[in-house]
């Protein structure tokens, strides 16, 4: 609801734009439409259902820590194990030839042990057979072969929201659609099952404690989307010169602002951070030149300014989108600043700019 009426401010807004060129109008009402863009299905979907979650395709260790508010008294280790990520299989083989002796003939014993990595099943299988020819000594021969199964084409990634973040531990919720294995009463993982058997109790009903360095970018990134709340910093600016035969300036200034909005993933391979994140409403100050607009110079013809004097103006209304990979940020802003007392003639008062911030850790 709140994202449709931001959405109807903006449209609102749109008879502003009449006072720009082609250029600039060009630039905002292409902010416009990737912020109308945001407000379609998917991203409703995606904030209803994925806002702040984050998924796992590898192994996860993790601890109950609450149920219904309550401290748990189960305090065994517990392991999110995600069906979406295929093991690695390891095979070593142990050939062992044993000589003759006096009450057995020489004999070939093969010793062959399977396991996965990362490890959740271990089978040994041993089998005798008579050497032939026989052998005089005892030789041992071991080989370890490693068979890396194709990508599986699955979504079934086990998902979770962070609840709390506390010193060196995350508190996190398992979303539905997972359960706990019971093909034994000590078994601890937790596995994607679509299936609607009813479980005497389900991982959705505990709160577990995760460990901040078992977090890697396989076992915990953005599934979809997440609510940020950041300080933004935009060192330049353009902005028009209505007076002056609509002149576009350059502007260099100071300064500091506070943005909501969301952060979305793009893509889904974990190692490769990509992302878009969406400024819906930013506010903040800067450090601006005061000046306003006199009389017409009778030698240009043109309007007069006043002199220049250094000032703080309020940015109350910016928005904008940024790209941002690792922690590299780029991206584009519109806005409109105002100044208030007697510094109220301002001549960009009330008037758009845009801009645009290239940086790093731009919003972290």
């Amino acid at each position: 609801m709140c994202i449709q009426g931001f959405y109807r401010i903006l449209q609102i807004q749109i008879s502003h734009l009449i006072q720009l060129k082609f250029t600039m109008k060009k630039i905002l009402f292409a902010l416009l439409a990737l912020v109308n863009f945001s407000c379609n299905h998917s991203f409703v979907v995606a904030t209803l259902n994925n806002r702040n979650v984050y998924k796992t395709k590898a192994n996860l260790p993790m601890k109950k820590a609450y149920q219904e508010n309550r401290p748990s008294a189960d305090q065994r280790d517990f392991t999110i194990a995600p069906n979406s990520v295929p093991s690695v299989t390891k095979t070593i083989t142990t050939i062992t030839t044993s000589p003759s002796s006096d009450t057995e003939p020489s004999q070939i014993t093969k010793t062959v042990v399977v396991s996965t990595i990362p490890e959740t099943k271990t089978t040994t299988t041993i089998s005798k057979a008579k050497a032939d020819p026989p052998s005089n000594a005892t030789t041992t021969l071991v080989t370890t072969g490693y068979s890396v199964p194709a990508t599986q084409s699955t979504n079934d990634f086990i998902r979770y929201k962070v609840v709390a973040d506390e010193g060196d531990f995350k508190y996190v919720k398992v979303l539905p659609g997972c359960s706990f294995e019971e093909t034994s009463p000590s078994n601890t993982n937790i596995i994607f099952n679509s299936s609607k058997i009813a479980k005497k109790e389900n991982p959705e009903d505990y709160i577990f404690k995760v460990s901040k360095k078992d977090l890697s970018p396989n076992t915990h990134y953005l599934a979809s989307s997440a609510l940020i709340g950041k300080v933004i910093t935009l060192p330049v600016r353009v902005r028009n010169e209505y007076w002056n035969s609509n002149n576009k300036i350059l502007q260099g200034t100071l300064s500091i602002g506070y943005g909501f909005g969301w952060k979305y993933k793009l893509g889904n391979n974990p190692y490769k951070p990509h992302y878009l994140t969406t400024i819906l409403y930013a506010a903040g100050i800067s450090q601006q030149k005061h000046f306003s607009i006199g009389g017409k110079d009778i030698t240009t013809g043109k309007d007069s300014i006043s002199a220049k004097t250094d000032e703080i103006a309020v940015t109350y209304l910016s928005f904008g989108l940024a790209y941002e990979f690792d922690k590299f940020n780029i991206g584009i802003f519109g806005g409109k600043d105002k100044m208030f007392g007697n510094l109220d003639n301002w001549a960009y008062q009330d008037k758009w700019w845009w801009g645009i911030g290239i940086g790093y850790d731009l919003f972290k």
